[in-house]
Protein backbone atom coordinates (compact mmCIF):
# COMPACT_ATOMS: atom_id res chain seq x y z
CA UNK A 1 0.00 0.00 0.00
CA UNK A 2 1.43 3.61 -1.13
CA UNK A 3 2.28 5.85 1.73
CA UNK A 4 -0.54 8.10 0.46
CA UNK A 5 -3.28 5.20 0.57
CA UNK A 6 -2.12 5.12 3.98
CA UNK A 7 -2.62 8.53 4.74
CA UNK A 8 -6.21 8.55 3.58
CA UNK A 9 -7.17 5.75 5.38
CA UNK A 10 -6.29 7.30 8.79
CA UNK A 11 -7.78 10.42 7.97
CA UNK A 12 -11.48 8.56 6.85
CA UNK A 13 -10.75 6.66 10.30
CA UNK A 14 -10.17 9.84 12.23
CA UNK A 15 -13.32 11.71 10.26
CA UNK A 16 -15.67 8.89 11.50
CA UNK A 17 -14.30 8.92 15.12
CA UNK A 18 -14.63 12.42 15.69
CA UNK A 19 -18.67 11.90 14.19
CA UNK A 20 -18.99 9.27 16.63
CA UNK A 21 -19.78 7.06 13.43
CA UNK A 22 -17.35 4.15 13.80
CA UNK A 23 -15.96 1.22 16.21
CA UNK A 24 -13.35 -0.79 16.82
CA UNK A 25 -12.89 -3.58 14.37
CA UNK A 26 -15.29 -6.55 15.21
CA UNK A 27 -13.42 -9.37 16.60
CA UNK A 28 -13.66 -12.56 14.47
CA UNK A 29 -12.34 -16.66 15.33
CA UNK A 30 -9.98 -18.68 13.67
CA UNK A 31 -12.67 -19.42 11.05
CA UNK A 32 -13.76 -15.57 10.02
CA UNK A 33 -17.00 -15.53 12.01
CA UNK A 34 -17.57 -11.93 14.00
CA UNK A 35 -17.49 -12.78 17.60
CA UNK A 36 -20.07 -11.10 19.90
CA UNK A 37 -19.89 -8.64 22.82
CA UNK A 38 -17.99 -11.02 25.87
CA UNK A 39 -17.33 -13.61 22.79
CA UNK A 40 -13.04 -14.22 22.38
CA UNK A 41 -11.37 -17.69 21.50
CA UNK A 42 -8.02 -18.18 23.04
CA UNK A 43 -4.80 -19.28 21.90
CA UNK A 44 -5.91 -23.50 21.69
CA UNK A 45 -8.93 -22.53 19.83
CA UNK A 46 -11.55 -22.85 22.94
CA UNK A 47 -14.38 -19.96 23.09
CA UNK A 48 -15.28 -18.17 25.96
CA UNK A 49 -17.82 -16.07 27.33
CA UNK A 50 -17.40 -13.37 30.03
CA UNK A 51 -19.88 -11.49 31.44
CA UNK A 52 -20.83 -9.88 34.98
CA UNK A 53 -23.67 -11.92 37.01
CA UNK A 54 -26.32 -10.31 38.87
CA UNK A 55 -24.37 -9.47 42.01
CA UNK A 56 -21.48 -8.03 40.42
CA UNK A 57 -19.04 -10.59 39.41
CA UNK A 58 -17.21 -11.58 36.63
CA UNK A 59 -17.24 -14.81 35.07
CA UNK A 60 -16.41 -17.16 32.17
CA UNK A 61 -17.51 -19.84 30.09
CA UNK A 62 -16.31 -22.30 27.70
CA UNK A 63 -17.24 -24.44 25.10
CA UNK A 64 -15.09 -26.39 22.19
CA UNK A 65 -17.33 -24.65 19.69
CA UNK A 66 -19.09 -21.11 19.06
CA UNK A 67 -22.70 -23.01 18.72
CA UNK A 68 -22.17 -24.69 22.24
CA UNK A 69 -21.09 -21.22 23.31
CA UNK A 70 -24.06 -19.17 22.42
CA UNK A 71 -25.77 -21.70 24.12
CA UNK A 72 -24.62 -21.04 26.97
CA UNK A 73 -24.77 -17.88 26.48
CA UNK A 74 -28.52 -17.84 25.81
CA UNK A 75 -29.38 -19.99 29.45
CA UNK A 76 -26.85 -16.97 30.87
CA UNK A 77 -29.17 -14.05 29.74
CA UNK A 78 -32.41 -16.08 31.07
CA UNK A 79 -31.05 -16.62 34.42
CA UNK A 80 -29.84 -13.42 34.79
CA UNK A 81 -33.15 -11.99 33.57
CA UNK A 82 -35.19 -13.97 36.23
CA UNK A 83 -32.10 -12.63 38.97
CA UNK A 84 -32.71 -9.20 37.58
CA UNK A 85 -36.87 -10.05 38.73
CA UNK A 86 -35.91 -11.72 41.21
CA UNK A 87 -34.52 -9.06 42.75
CA UNK A 88 -36.69 -6.17 41.50
CA UNK A 89 -39.48 -8.32 43.41
CA UNK A 90 -41.49 -9.13 40.73
CA UNK A 91 -41.45 -12.80 40.43
CA UNK A 92 -45.19 -14.19 41.32
CA UNK A 93 -45.50 -16.06 44.77
CA UNK A 94 -45.03 -19.47 43.34
CA UNK A 95 -41.81 -18.44 41.19
CA UNK A 96 -40.56 -17.82 44.89
CA UNK A 97 -41.74 -20.98 46.30
CA UNK A 98 -40.04 -22.92 43.96
CA UNK A 99 -36.79 -20.35 44.05
CA UNK A 100 -37.37 -21.36 48.27
CA UNK A 101 -37.23 -25.21 47.39
CA UNK A 102 -34.30 -24.97 44.84
CA UNK A 103 -31.78 -23.84 47.81
CA UNK A 104 -33.14 -26.90 50.03
CA UNK A 105 -30.40 -29.49 49.36
CA UNK A 106 -29.73 -31.21 52.18
CA UNK A 107 -33.51 -32.31 53.30
CA UNK A 108 -35.29 -35.99 53.01
CA UNK A 109 -36.70 -37.29 49.73
CA UNK A 110 -40.46 -36.90 51.40
CA UNK A 111 -39.92 -33.36 52.79
CA UNK A 112 -38.77 -32.29 48.91
CA UNK A 113 -41.93 -34.25 47.87
CA UNK A 114 -43.88 -32.19 50.73
CA UNK A 115 -42.94 -28.84 49.36
CA UNK A 116 -43.87 -29.66 45.87
CA UNK A 117 -47.29 -30.94 47.05
CA UNK A 118 -47.45 -27.65 48.69
CA UNK A 119 -46.84 -25.56 45.65
CA UNK A 120 -49.49 -27.50 44.07
CA UNK A 121 -51.77 -26.58 46.51
CA UNK A 122 -50.91 -23.06 46.47
CA UNK A 123 -50.87 -22.80 42.65
CA UNK A 124 -54.81 -23.45 42.31
CA UNK A 125 -55.49 -20.00 43.98
CA UNK A 126 -54.76 -16.36 42.23
CA UNK A 127 -52.56 -15.12 45.03
CA UNK A 128 -49.81 -17.52 43.21
CA UNK A 129 -49.67 -15.44 40.09
CA UNK A 130 -49.26 -11.70 42.44
CA UNK A 131 -45.97 -10.52 42.03
CA UNK A 132 -44.79 -10.30 45.65
CA UNK A 133 -43.92 -7.08 46.01
CA UNK A 134 -47.26 -6.54 45.61
CA UNK A 135 -49.14 -8.79 48.19
CA UNK A 136 -50.67 -7.18 51.09
CA UNK A 137 -51.31 -8.26 54.78
CA UNK A 138 -55.32 -8.28 53.53
CA UNK A 139 -54.97 -10.44 50.26
CA UNK A 140 -52.83 -12.86 52.29
CA UNK A 141 -55.55 -13.34 55.04
CA UNK A 142 -58.11 -13.25 52.22
CA UNK A 143 -56.06 -16.76 51.37
CA UNK A 144 -56.41 -18.34 54.53
CA UNK A 145 -59.93 -17.37 54.52
CA UNK A 146 -60.52 -18.85 50.84
CA UNK A 147 -58.96 -22.05 51.27
CA UNK A 148 -60.75 -22.74 54.80
CA UNK A 149 -63.97 -21.71 52.94
CA UNK A 150 -63.41 -24.28 50.31
CA UNK A 151 -62.73 -26.97 53.22
CA UNK A 152 -59.25 -27.41 54.10
CA UNK A 153 -58.47 -28.21 57.43
CA UNK A 154 -57.16 -25.66 60.18
CA UNK A 155 -53.97 -27.61 60.19
CA UNK A 156 -53.65 -27.59 56.63
CA UNK A 157 -53.83 -24.22 56.21
CA UNK A 158 -51.08 -23.68 59.16
CA UNK A 159 -48.99 -25.69 57.00
CA UNK A 160 -48.91 -23.82 53.65
CA UNK A 161 -48.99 -20.13 55.38
CA UNK A 162 -45.65 -21.38 57.28
CA UNK A 163 -44.10 -23.03 54.18
CA UNK A 164 -44.75 -19.53 51.86
CA UNK A 165 -43.62 -17.40 55.41
CA UNK A 166 -40.37 -19.22 55.16
CA UNK A 167 -40.10 -18.45 51.63
CA UNK A 168 -40.54 -14.83 52.39
CA UNK A 169 -38.22 -14.72 54.81
CA UNK A 170 -35.27 -15.82 52.27
CA UNK A 171 -36.84 -12.74 50.03
CA UNK A 172 -36.21 -10.26 53.08
CA UNK A 173 -32.75 -11.68 53.58
CA UNK A 174 -32.12 -10.85 50.44
CA UNK A 175 -33.73 -7.53 50.16
CA UNK A 176 -36.40 -8.88 47.82
CA UNK A 177 -39.46 -7.08 49.55
CA UNK A 178 -39.97 -5.19 52.78
CA UNK A 179 -42.73 -6.68 54.74
CA UNK A 180 -43.32 -10.69 55.26
CA UNK A 181 -47.17 -10.69 54.52
CA UNK A 182 -47.75 -14.35 55.65
CA UNK A 183 -46.39 -12.82 59.10
CA UNK A 184 -49.93 -13.19 61.21
CA UNK A 185 -51.58 -15.49 63.34
CA UNK A 186 -54.60 -17.63 61.96
CA UNK A 187 -56.69 -16.90 64.98
CA UNK A 188 -59.46 -15.26 63.01
CA UNK A 189 -60.36 -18.85 61.56
CA UNK A 190 -62.20 -21.41 63.39
CA UNK A 191 -59.73 -23.82 64.44
CA UNK A 192 -61.39 -27.20 62.75
CA UNK A 193 -58.83 -29.96 63.71
CA UNK A 194 -59.73 -32.88 65.48
CA UNK A 195 -58.24 -33.08 68.57
CA UNK A 196 -55.65 -36.45 68.69
CA UNK A 197 -56.79 -38.03 72.12
CA UNK A 198 -54.81 -41.07 73.55
CA UNK A 199 -56.73 -44.29 74.10
CA UNK A 200 -57.52 -44.94 77.95
CA UNK A 201 -56.70 -48.13 79.66
CA UNK A 202 -59.88 -49.59 79.32
CA UNK A 203 -60.00 -49.35 75.51
CA UNK A 204 -56.08 -50.58 74.97
CA UNK A 205 -57.40 -53.40 77.63
CA UNK A 206 -60.31 -54.22 75.41
CA UNK A 207 -58.65 -53.99 72.13
CA UNK A 208 -55.88 -56.10 72.90
CA UNK A 209 -58.33 -58.87 74.59
CA UNK A 210 -60.14 -58.93 70.88
CA UNK A 211 -57.04 -59.77 69.21
CA UNK A 212 -55.30 -61.48 71.40
CA UNK A 213 -57.26 -65.07 70.68
CA UNK A 214 -59.30 -63.45 67.34
CA UNK A 215 -58.81 -66.03 64.50
CA UNK A 216 -57.78 -63.48 61.68
CA UNK A 217 -56.60 -60.41 63.43
CA UNK A 218 -54.06 -62.50 66.08
CA UNK A 219 -51.02 -60.84 64.25
CA UNK A 220 -52.42 -57.56 65.50
CA UNK A 221 -52.12 -58.04 68.83
CA UNK A 222 -48.47 -58.05 68.72
CA UNK A 223 -48.06 -55.11 66.63
CA UNK A 224 -50.31 -53.19 68.82
CA UNK A 225 -48.69 -53.80 72.30
CA UNK A 226 -45.17 -53.28 70.04
CA UNK A 227 -46.58 -49.58 69.11
CA UNK A 228 -48.15 -49.43 72.59
CA UNK A 229 -45.14 -50.02 74.26
CA UNK A 230 -42.34 -48.35 71.91
CA UNK A 231 -44.18 -45.34 70.67
CA UNK A 232 -42.56 -45.89 67.47
CA UNK A 233 -43.55 -43.86 64.19
CA UNK A 234 -45.51 -45.89 61.55
CA UNK A 235 -43.02 -45.84 59.12
CA UNK A 236 -40.18 -46.49 61.64
CA UNK A 237 -42.08 -49.59 62.51
CA UNK A 238 -42.33 -50.69 58.73
CA UNK A 239 -38.83 -50.38 58.54
CA UNK A 240 -37.38 -52.48 61.63
CA UNK A 241 -35.22 -55.28 60.20
CA UNK A 242 -33.98 -57.94 62.48
CA UNK A 243 -30.33 -56.37 62.61
CA UNK A 244 -32.39 -53.62 64.82
CA UNK A 245 -33.38 -55.45 67.46
CA UNK A 246 -30.86 -56.44 69.67
CA UNK A 247 -32.79 -59.22 72.59
CA UNK A 248 -29.85 -59.77 74.57
CA UNK A 249 -29.50 -56.47 75.78
CA UNK A 250 -33.56 -55.66 75.00
CA UNK A 251 -33.19 -52.70 73.17
CA UNK A 252 -34.66 -51.71 69.63
CA UNK A 253 -32.22 -49.11 67.54
CA UNK A 254 -34.33 -46.75 65.41
CA UNK A 255 -32.16 -45.21 62.28
CA UNK A 256 -34.40 -44.88 59.88
CA UNK A 257 -37.80 -45.23 58.26
CA UNK A 258 -39.66 -46.92 55.05
CA UNK A 259 -41.27 -44.17 53.06
CA UNK A 260 -43.51 -44.95 49.89
CA UNK A 261 -42.62 -42.43 47.11
CA UNK A 262 -44.67 -40.82 44.23
CA UNK A 263 -44.09 -43.10 42.06
CA UNK A 264 -44.88 -46.31 43.85
CA UNK A 265 -41.51 -46.59 44.91
CA UNK A 266 -39.98 -48.08 48.24
CA UNK A 267 -37.10 -46.09 50.01
CA UNK A 268 -35.13 -45.72 53.18
CA UNK A 269 -35.26 -42.76 55.09
CA UNK A 270 -33.54 -41.02 57.65
CA UNK A 271 -36.04 -40.73 60.80
CA UNK A 272 -37.97 -36.97 60.79
CA UNK A 273 -35.09 -35.03 62.79
CA UNK A 274 -31.49 -36.00 64.18
CA UNK A 275 -33.12 -36.59 67.16
CA UNK A 276 -34.93 -39.61 65.65
CA UNK A 277 -31.99 -41.83 65.99
CA UNK A 278 -32.56 -43.28 69.40
CA UNK A 279 -32.73 -46.42 71.09
CA UNK A 280 -35.80 -47.93 73.05
CA UNK A 281 -35.57 -50.26 75.56
CA UNK A 282 -37.91 -53.78 75.09
CA UNK A 283 -40.58 -54.33 78.17
CA UNK A 284 -41.16 -57.65 78.82
CA UNK A 285 -44.43 -57.63 77.24
CA UNK A 286 -42.76 -55.92 73.88
CA UNK A 287 -39.96 -58.97 73.94
CA UNK A 288 -42.35 -60.97 73.36
CA UNK A 289 -44.35 -59.99 70.62
CA UNK A 290 -41.28 -59.23 68.79
CA UNK A 291 -40.56 -62.49 69.00
CA UNK A 292 -43.91 -63.80 67.45
CA UNK A 293 -43.46 -61.50 64.97
CA UNK A 294 -40.29 -63.35 64.17
CA UNK A 295 -41.53 -66.75 64.45
CA UNK A 296 -44.89 -65.82 62.24
CA UNK A 297 -42.62 -63.77 59.54
CA UNK A 298 -41.68 -65.61 56.26
CA UNK A 299 -38.32 -65.67 54.99
CA UNK A 300 -37.66 -63.01 52.36
CA UNK A 301 -34.96 -61.56 50.07
CA UNK A 302 -36.10 -58.31 49.35
CA UNK A 303 -33.82 -55.31 49.88
CA UNK A 304 -34.26 -51.73 50.02
CA UNK A 305 -31.65 -49.24 49.51
CA UNK A 306 -28.98 -51.80 50.82
CA UNK A 307 -31.61 -53.36 53.95
CA UNK A 308 -33.00 -56.65 54.31
CA UNK A 309 -34.55 -58.53 56.79
CA UNK A 310 -37.58 -56.76 57.41
CA UNK A 311 -40.07 -57.63 59.95
CA UNK A 312 -42.98 -56.69 59.12
CA UNK A 313 -44.12 -58.77 55.09
CA UNK A 314 -46.98 -58.79 53.47
CA UNK A 315 -48.24 -61.96 51.74
CA UNK A 316 -46.19 -60.99 48.95
CA UNK A 317 -42.80 -61.54 51.43
CA UNK A 318 -42.47 -57.16 50.66
CA UNK A 319 -42.19 -54.83 53.43
CA UNK A 320 -45.11 -52.80 54.90
CA UNK A 321 -45.35 -49.04 54.39
CA UNK A 322 -46.67 -46.70 56.59
CA UNK A 323 -49.95 -45.89 54.30
CA UNK A 324 -50.95 -49.56 53.63
CA UNK A 325 -50.29 -50.42 57.40
CA UNK A 326 -52.28 -47.72 58.19
CA UNK A 327 -55.10 -49.25 55.82
CA UNK A 328 -55.23 -52.83 57.24
CA UNK A 329 -55.76 -50.93 61.13
CA UNK A 330 -58.65 -49.09 59.58
CA UNK A 331 -60.47 -52.11 58.29
CA UNK A 332 -59.51 -53.87 61.50
CA UNK A 333 -60.77 -51.06 63.51
CA UNK A 334 -64.47 -51.05 61.72
CA UNK A 335 -64.74 -54.37 62.37
CA UNK A 336 -64.01 -54.48 66.22
CA UNK A 337 -66.31 -51.27 66.44
CA UNK A 338 -69.16 -53.03 64.79
CA UNK A 339 -68.97 -56.16 67.15
CA UNK A 340 -67.65 -55.09 70.43
CA UNK A 341 -67.09 -51.11 70.40
CA UNK A 342 -69.70 -49.96 72.67
CA UNK A 343 -68.51 -47.31 72.68
CA UNK A 344 -66.82 -47.36 69.47
CA UNK A 345 -63.32 -46.76 69.32
CA UNK A 346 -61.96 -43.77 67.09
CA UNK A 347 -58.21 -43.95 66.27
CA UNK A 348 -55.45 -44.52 63.88
CA UNK A 349 -51.55 -46.08 64.02
CA UNK A 350 -50.25 -42.63 65.07
CA UNK A 351 -52.93 -42.97 68.07
CA UNK A 352 -50.90 -45.21 69.67
CA UNK A 353 -47.79 -43.11 70.08
CA UNK A 354 -49.81 -40.56 71.48
CA UNK A 355 -50.94 -43.23 74.00
CA UNK A 356 -47.92 -44.60 74.57
CA UNK A 357 -46.42 -40.81 75.47
CA UNK A 358 -49.09 -40.08 77.59
CA UNK A 359 -48.62 -43.28 79.92
CA UNK A 360 -44.76 -42.32 80.37
CA UNK A 361 -46.18 -38.83 81.40
CA UNK A 362 -48.81 -40.16 83.53
CA UNK A 363 -46.44 -42.57 84.82
CA UNK A 364 -44.17 -39.93 86.02
CA UNK A 365 -40.91 -40.37 83.70
CA UNK A 366 -39.01 -37.02 83.26
CA UNK A 367 -40.83 -35.49 80.63
CA UNK A 368 -36.51 -34.99 78.92
CA UNK A 369 -36.58 -38.91 78.78
CA UNK A 370 -39.58 -38.99 77.06
CA UNK A 371 -38.74 -36.71 74.37
CA UNK A 372 -35.42 -39.05 74.35
CA UNK A 373 -37.31 -42.32 73.90
CA UNK A 374 -40.01 -40.56 71.10
CA UNK A 375 -37.40 -38.84 68.86
CA UNK A 376 -38.37 -35.31 69.29
CA UNK A 377 -36.21 -32.52 68.79
CA UNK A 378 -38.03 -30.00 71.57
CA UNK A 379 -39.32 -31.37 74.80
CA UNK A 380 -42.72 -28.56 73.94
CA UNK A 381 -43.59 -30.92 71.27
CA UNK A 382 -43.35 -33.86 74.09
CA UNK A 383 -45.82 -31.99 76.44
CA UNK A 384 -47.59 -29.63 73.51
CA UNK A 385 -48.70 -32.23 70.94
CA UNK A 386 -48.01 -35.80 72.36
CA UNK A 387 -49.62 -35.43 75.77
CA UNK A 388 -53.00 -36.07 76.85
CA UNK A 389 -54.11 -36.25 80.60
CA UNK A 390 -57.41 -38.03 81.10
CA UNK A 391 -60.28 -36.55 83.00
CA UNK A 392 -59.47 -40.22 85.58
CA UNK A 393 -56.22 -39.23 85.98
CA UNK A 394 -56.88 -35.41 86.49
CA UNK A 395 -59.64 -36.50 89.40
CA UNK A 396 -57.20 -39.10 91.13
CA UNK A 397 -54.70 -36.69 91.21
CA UNK A 398 -56.92 -34.31 92.63
CA UNK A 399 -57.98 -36.48 95.44
CA UNK A 400 -54.40 -37.77 96.63
CA UNK A 401 -54.46 -33.72 97.52
CA UNK A 402 -57.96 -32.57 98.53
CA UNK A 403 -61.15 -34.07 99.80
CA UNK A 404 -63.40 -34.95 97.30
CA UNK A 405 -67.13 -35.28 97.51
CA UNK A 406 -68.89 -39.10 97.33
CA UNK A 407 -70.34 -39.90 94.27
CA UNK A 408 -73.92 -41.11 94.20
CA UNK A 409 -73.99 -44.94 93.03
CA UNK A 410 -75.34 -45.47 89.52
CA UNK A 411 -79.03 -46.92 88.94
CA UNK A 412 -78.35 -50.38 86.82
Amino acid sequence: MSLGAVYLKYRIKAYFLLEGCIVSEKRRDNKGRILKTGESQRKDLLYQYRYTDTWGKRRTVYASDLKTLREKEDEITQKRRAGIDYFQGRITLEELLQRYISTKVDIRKSTHSSYKSNISSIRKHPISKRRVNEITFYEAKQWAVDLYNEGKSFGTIKTLRIFIKQAFDMAIEESIVLKNPFDFKLGFIPNNSKTKDALTEEQQKALKDYLKNHPYYYMWYDIIVVLLGTGMRVGEFCGLTLSNLDFENCVIKIDHQIVKGRNNELYIEMPKSRAGIRFIPMTKEVYQSLQNLIKVREESNVTIDGLSGFLLLNKAGNPYYGQALSMNFSVLLKTYNKECGNPPISATLHTFRHTFCSNLIVGGIDPKVVQCVMGHSNVNITLDTYTHISYDYVEKKMSQVFQMPDKPEKSC
